[in-house]
């Protein structure tokens, strides 16, 4: 046999190529909390994901609702979304005086929303 040359029954092997998973939605943010609160206004802040999914995390999204009766007849029953971006904080203001509110925070990458 020559040298250089495959052994018989044998090939060379093929160029190498490289695949790559799609990414999934990230995990939830963990640690949402209150780190302020004034008459109108709540700032929240929380943690990235344990997972992003193999994607970057491009932005989260917070929504708030409403839980006493006042704020219910200002808001509504439904979820507002009041902040989607990049950051891991956030104050919103506008708030009702002495209405609580409850909310919840999801990340979001290239293949989509995760859960809250």
């Amino acid at each position: 046999m020559a040298a250089g040359s495959a052994q018989e029954g044998r090939s060379y092997w093929s160029t190498p190529t490289v695949a790559t998973t799609a990414a999934t939605a990230p995990s939830v943010p963990t640690a949402l909390s209150v780190m302020g609160v004034s008459r109108s206004s709540v700032t929240l802040a929380w943690q990235p994901p344990a997972s992003s999914g193999g994607a970057p995390i491009a932005a989260y999204e917070v929504q708030l609702q409403a839980v006493t009766r006042a704020a219910r007849e200002v808001l509504g029953d439904d979820w507002l979304i009041v902040y989607d971006g990049p950051s891991t904080a956030t104050t919103f203001s506008a708030l009702h005086p002495g209405c609580s509110y409850m909310a919840r925070v999801c990340a979001r990458n290239a293949a989509g929303r995760g859960p809250y």
